[in-house]
């Protein structure tokens, strides 16, 4: 789950709510990137949690290993940030997606080809809390055909060798000098 290195605090609430469903009946267990504003707030709450859920809950505010983590995933929930997007389909990690409303809601323009290609399920902004986001995880956790088809979808979509052809190509231009 990210929430942000900035904060997305209705993702966190979300999350927070959503978990003792994730965590007792999906068997989830779940990473969330908290964003340094609300990291203590968050972890606090989860350490209010019973023992069982607390276990499978490791908030943090920010991962310099963001990317080796992402490897690690099977589900990434975030904003549809550009590089959010591009970072995660390199992975092939299928997405849920709750795009910000901010700065003219370009975040929903960037989820609508993951969500067109089924590589993603899109939650509106003011529609993510915590039952919502409990029911499309695990929807998607449990059909294990819908999450094939997701994982298929996000590989079609990534570009994991993507630096390497730009830099043969700017090699080659470079050659060409």
């Amino acid at each position: 789950m990210l929430g942000g290195s900035q904060v997305a605090r209705r993702i966190n609430q979300a999350v927070l709510a959503a978990l003792p469903e994730l965590v007792n009946r999906a068997g989830l267990e779940v990473w969330h990137q908290t964003g340094e504003r609300d990291f203590v707030l968050v972890r606090e709450a989860g350490a209010n949690l019973a023992a069982a859920i607390a276990a499978r809950y490791h908030p943090f505010a920010f991962a310099s290993d963001l990317a080796s983590r992402l490897y690690q995933a099977d589900l990434v929930l975030a904003r549809a940030g550009a590089g959010t997007l591009s970072e995660v389909s390199a992975v092939g990690v299928p997405m849920v997606l709750v795009p910000g409303s901010f700065a003219g809601g370009h975040q929903k323009l960037n989820a609508v080809p993951y969500a067109e290609a089924g590589a993603a399920v899109v939650i509106p902004d003011e529609a993510c809390d915590g039952p919502r986001l409990a029911q499309i995880l695990t929807g998607i956790t449990e059909d294990p055909d819908r999450y094939a088809r997701m994982v298929e979808a996000m590989r079609t979509l990534g570009r994991p060798s993507a630096a390497d052809a730009v830099a043969a190509i700017l090699l080659e231009v470079s050659r060409k000098r």
